[in-house]
């Protein structure tokens, strides 16, 4: 009977330490990388190089692709993938001309309400609203729903909510004030209860911080769930979004950008040794993935090359729940300038430029 006893509490032990062990967060910065890293080879996807340019940040509609052609005086380009080909479909909107009257515009797909949406905040307060149950309607813009919102301006980023709402970071003005985020409506501005973190620099003014700041914000597909990653170091936040206030899911990456006042008291220095941020990162249903390197701002500023490549490729993805738990990292067979997820999460793309060709690679994730 002691046997017996001896044997329920010793499997009750082992029970808790392995519940324990999985169910808190690992710290990505001293996570084991290499114990959940996998090598993948990639196949490539064949389609003519034109078309592939202005892969670096694409917006994924199920099997459509949409991108931005930077040299282009039409913007975006919609594309399909076809079993194993790119399929050009065509472009829309021209540069400065037309119903939107843009220079530089965003382009977002918001999955809840199947709508691209498209506005220019440092140049108008024009939003553009396209039913894209029909991925034809890109094409003709009377079928465009045009909302102005006064208040969407001079945001360093911007991400599309419903009903004509959007979550705002950080405003490029010199009265920014220490909140990091705002609620913007047809109404107006509203900071939200995060701020800057506490990262140990002397450094308080608020418009210099916001240089250190910068970052993107992406969404999980179907839930109010967001992830932010700053443009200097790996500073990364998830939280999930309320009317009224943002709550911390987890911290996965808290390397603060290390800074210092420059010498014309205006802007910051970058600590050389400051990794650069993600190359860029893609926000699935399931996962994060995240391409980055080890490449730093000394790197940056003297042009040196990371394992041959420049300091914006990588061979690296690391992926992680929308707890903020490290899952996985995979080394692909290329360098790679920026990848895409399809929609079932199957498959890596990743896009790579050359002195002669483009090409669009394909990773069977495992």
């Amino acid at each position: 009977m002691n046997e017996n006893r001896k044997f329920v509490y010793s499997a009750i032990v082992v029970f808790i330490v392995f519940f324990f062990n999985n169910c808190t967060q690992r710290d990505p910065n001293s996570v084991n990388w290499d114990a959940i890293e996998f090598h993948l080879v990639g196949d490539i996807v064949h389609t003519n190089d034109p078309f592939l340019r202005g892969l670096y940040s694409p917006v994924i509609i199920e099997n459509y692709i949409i991108t931005r052609a930077l040299r282009s005086e039409l913007i975006f380009r919609l594309s399909q993938l076809r079993n194993d080909s790119l399929v050009y479909i065509g472009d829309f909107l021209s540069k400065g001309r037309g119903p939107a009257e843009m220079m530089s515009p965003t382009l977002h797909y918001a999955a809840s309400s199947n709508q691209i949406v498209i506005y220019d905040n440092l140049s108008n307060d024009k939003v553009f609203y396209i039913d894209a149950a029909n991925i034809q309607n890109v094409f003709t813009t009377n079928s465009w729903k045009l909302i102005n919102i006064n208040h969407i301006r001079n945001f360093t980023y911007l991400y599309p909510l419903a009903d004509y709402t959007f979550l705002g970071l950080l405003p490029i003005q010199r009265k920014a004030t220490k909140q990091m985020f705002y609620y913007i409506d047809l109404n107006g501005i509203y900071g939200l209860n995060l701020l800057f973190p506490t990262d140990n620099s002397v450094i308080t003014d608020s418009y210099q911080k916001l240089q250190a700041y910068k970052g993107k914000i992406e969404k999980h597909p179907s839930t109010n769930r967001f992830v932010y990653f700053s443009e200097m170091n790996r500073y990364m936040h998830i939280f999930d979004f309320t009317p009224d206030s943002l709550i911390t899911v987890s911290t996965p990456y808290t390397e603060y950008p290390r800074y210092s006042l420059a010498a014309d008291r205006m802007n910051i220095d970058r600590d050389g040794d400051n990794y650069v941020g993600p190359i860029t990162f893609y926000a699935g249903d399931k996962h994060i993935y995240i391409l980055m390197n080890n490449a730093t701002y000394t790197h940056l500023r003297e042009e040196k090359l990371i394992d041959g490549y420049p300091w914006n490729m990588s061979n690296c993805v690391y992926i992680f729940d929308w707890e903020g738990n490290p899952v996985k990292k995979y080394v692909l067979d290329h360098f790679v300038r920026s990848i895409f997820v399809d929609s079932k999460e199957q498959y890596i793309y990743g896009y790579a430029d050359g002195d002669e060709s483009i090409k669009l690679f394909r990773y069977t994730m495992k």
